[in-house]
């Protein structure tokens, strides 16, 4: 994988992003047919770091979410995105490098999908969002963990819920803000749905704790919290949908 050079706090270029997101990224949205925001509430005034997950319709999701962040939090989002995304021109490093310093800069910073180590041994991810929390930024998480196109139905799955954003929250003890978002995998033409839900409050954990069970353990102790972050991401899944 190209390697990168990052901001060395929120990884985030903020000229940079606000200016990709007040010109190309607004235009594209107002081009497929605008954008709704429901919940603004549950967000405006939310103090310290935090993390919003939202369900994944299509590679687009970032977009309105960050429009939605931006002007109703006046936040900028650090995402993770999948590493492909920085190795799109795998035979042509120079043009990897641009593509990889673009997403770097709009705050997407690459994560191993097929690491199967628990997330705290995976040090590099557990460092940049360790800089993410300390500046008292927001980290993006979709926590269907791949995209789910094509959910003009209700309800989310509850088995694609991922127990990552409960054991990051867990580790920094701060909320989770659970999101809904439809209408990013429809044809052009059509209005963006946001839905922010209501903060879940979480504890902090001992992660050396964590280290000495076994996996079935360690996702049985998150279950209920993954069970919460399901249902608050399903009603704002059911609100970005019906209205």
């Amino acid at each position: 994988m190209v390697k990168v050079p990052y901001n060395k706090e929120t990884l985030i270029h903020p000229l940079f992003y606000d200016a990709v997101l007040n010109t190309a990224i607004r235009g594209i949205v107002r081009y497929r047919g605008g954008l709704t925001v429901y919940g603004e509430e549950n967000i405006k005034d939310l103090p310290g770091p935090h993390i919003v997950a939202s369900n994944h319709e299509s590679g687009f999701d970032v977009a309105p979410l960050a429009i939605a962040y931006k002007d109703v939090a006046k936040k900028r989002i650090n995402f993770v995105g999948k590493k492909e995304l920085y190795n799109m021109v795998p035979y042509f490093k120079p043009a990897s490098y641009i593509v990889g310093s673009f997403f770097s800069a709009v705050g997407i910073f690459p994560i191993d999908r097929e690491d199967k180590r628990m997330i705290w041994d995976q040090i590099e991810t557990i460092n940049h969002i360790g800089r993410v929390i300390t500046a008292g930024s927001v980290l993006g998480i979709f926590s269907e963990g791949t995209r789910n196109s094509g959910q003009d139905h209700l309800d989310l799955d509850r088995k694609n819920i991922k127990i990552g954003t409960a054991i990051l929250a867990s580790m920094y003890s701060i909320p989770i803000v659970p999101a809904g978002i439809h209408g990013t995998a429809k044809d052009h033409h059509h209005e963006i749905s946001v839905a922010f839900g209501t903060p879940i409050d979480v504890e902090k954990i001992d992660v050396e704790e964590l280290k000495t069970m076994r996996i079935r353990d360690v996702v049985k102790f998150f279950q209920p919290i993954t069970d919460q972050l399901y249902e608050g991401m399903n009603s704002a899944h059911r609100l970005a949908v019906s209205v």
